[in-house]
């Protein structure tokens, strides 16, 4: 995690709608993510990316095969 986290720069904002939630900058969207990360165990998937033609990483709950139709926490950095 922190390797991921040092490639967050100043302007990195996370928001998640309809959650009113808004983080901003590396250090403060760091730690959502190792909070997340932590409290949802290493059983997830990461895989590089494109978003808006930029390098980017996608995430997915590692229980999206167990619980099909169902909302998985897919994510955006």
């Amino acid at each position: 995690m922190p390797a991921l986290v040092r490639l967050l720069t100043g302007d990195a904002v996370l928001e998640m709608p309809p959650v009113p939630l808004w983080y901003r900058g590396g250090r403060d969207y760091g730690r959502f993510m190792e909070r997340v990360f932590g409290l949802r165990g290493t059983g997830r998937r990461v895989a590089q990316v494109a978003a808006n033609g930029q390098p980017a990483l996608g995430s997915r709950s590692r229980w999206r095969a167990l619980l099909p139709g169902r909302g998985t926490g897919a994510g955006l950095a």
